[in-house]
């Protein structure tokens, strides 16, 4: 999903990955260093994530064990909700208090079914995600205006100014 927005791209890779991903127990150990973590996952925590850090390249996930993590694509799922949030933390998103946030602090149960394909960043995720790795440079801004004679005027508007920039090109040629 985030890199659907941003210039990023997560690969499955058993070589020096940046992400690593693991199961644990509610008191567990870091897979990086061996450390235990300070975070147990305890109660409903269902995974916590870990900040890229300046000094390592590589950061850490942990999911709950005891959880089923393969269930139906299409069932509202507060763990996909949970998966997304602990990634954005792996890649550097911290939360923000904008309630329609997919980084909002606080859980909401989600109302529909959960579609990670269909799903829409708030214009704050995507300034977030953004901000730390710009752009994707395969941006496709598609618009949709319920009324097609606005969507007119603003084309057309868009066609005068280029042409009018074109003329003024043109007047500065012959300087």
């Amino acid at each position: 999903m985030w890199e659907k927005y941003a210039n990023i791209k997560f690969e499955h890779t058993l070589n020096n990955p940046n992400i690593l991903i693991s199961f644990k127990n509610k008191i567990h150990s870091n897979e990086n260093n061996n450390r235990k973590c300070g975070i147990p996952l305890v109660n409903s925590e269902l995974a916590h994530a870990f900040f890229p850090s300046a000094y390592q390249n590589v950061t850490e996930i942990h999911l709950k064990s005891d959880i089923d993590w393969n269930e139906e694509i299409s069932a509202i799922s507060n763990k996909k909700l949970s998966l997304f949030l602990v990634l954005a933390h792996a890649i550097g998103i911290e939360h923000f208090a904008v309630s329609n946030a997919l980084m909002f602090p606080y859980y909401k149960k989600p109302k529909e079914i959960f579609n990670a394909v269909n799903f829409t960043l708030s214009l704050d995720d995507l300034l977030a995600v953004e901000n730390l790795y710009g752009k994707n440079k395969l941006e496709v801004l598609n618009i949709f205006c319920p009324n097609i004679s606005i969507l007119e005027q603003l084309r057309n508007l868009l066609l005068r100014l280029t042409l009018i920039e074109d003329k003024k090109d043109d007047d500065d040629d012959e300087i």
